[in-house]
């Protein structure tokens, strides 16, 4: 799930007169090029990041790449004995009947979670609307009149 998020070897665009770049920025980075590369509000994303404000930068990467959705984040306060829970982001589409929920160790990385799966689902459906058998349905009738899952099912 975090193929595009485990990029730490990656080296960013930042000027070289700030500070080494933190994974956070780096997840961000990569996602970004990815899935929103020459994408219009590309630049306010970069300026957000400049300024570390990495959960500001990942939710408009989260509106370049997916206006169609509304996302929410949640942060919930320490436990009792001082230790922090994961923050979890929730997207969805109108009309959905439930949110998809991701879970990270900071917002950010929650949020881009959320967007590197929907891209994957996306690219999936894309691909299984090529199929000439099923028509991304995942099953068709077989000359016999029997229900066949695909192959790609």
């Amino acid at each position: 799930m975090l193929s595009m998020l485990s990029a730490h070897a990656v080296t960013s665009g930042r000027p070289q007169t700030s500070g080494p770049a933190t994974g956070e920025e780096i997840a961000i980075r990569r996602a970004a090029n990815l899935v929103a590369a020459g994408a219009r509000g590309h630049s306010r994303m970069e300026r957000l990041l400049e300024v570390q404000a990495h959960t500001d930068a990942a939710i408009e990467l989260f509106r370049l790449t997916l206006p169609q959705f509304g996302f929410r984040i949640v942060v919930p306060p320490l436990l009792s004995n001082g230790v922090q829970v994961e923050a979890s982001a929730s997207i969805w589409r109108r009309g959905d009947a439930q949110a998809l929920s991701w879970r990270a160790s900071t917002p950010s990385l929650a949020l881009l979670c959320a967007i590197e799966d929907e891209h994957v689902r996306q690219q999936d459906g894309a691909l299984r609307a090529k199929c000439m058998r099923c028509h991304g349905v995942g099953w068709y009738v077989s000359v016999n009149g029997a229900r066949q899952i695909c192959q790609h099912a």
